[in-house]
C-alpha cells in the first residue's frame, strides 16, 4: 500500500513519528493499492521488543474500513 495525493499529510507524519519513536498507535488513513484505487484503513502499529527491551520489529495490522467512510472522489472515479 502507498499513500497518495488525497492522503492526509498529518496522518503520514503521525505514522512516521510512531515508527521513529518506537511507539504504539492507531490511525485511520487513506492508502492506495498498486492500481491506484484508494482504500481507507484502520491501522494499528505495535512495537515488538526482545528480552533486552530493544524493538526488533513492528506489528502492523490493517483493517479495511472503506465501506464505513464517505465515498472517495478523485480523478479515476469521476
Amino acid at each position: 500500500f502507498m499513500y497518495g495525493e488525497l492522503t492526509d499529510k498529518k496522518s503520514i507524519d503521525e505514522v512516521r513519528q510512531t515508527f521513529d519513536n518506537y511507539e504504539s498507535n492507531c490511525f485511520e488513513i487513506l492508502l492506495y493499492r498498486k492500481n491506484r484505487s484508494p482504500v481507507w484503513f484502520y491501522m494499528q502499529v505495535a512495537p515488538i521488543r526482545n528480552e533486552n527491551d530493544k524493538v526488533v520489529l513492528f506489528l502492523c495490522t490493517f483493517k479495511d474500513i472503506t465501506l464505513s467512510k464517505q465515498p472517495i472522489e478523485d480523478e479515476t472515479t469521476k
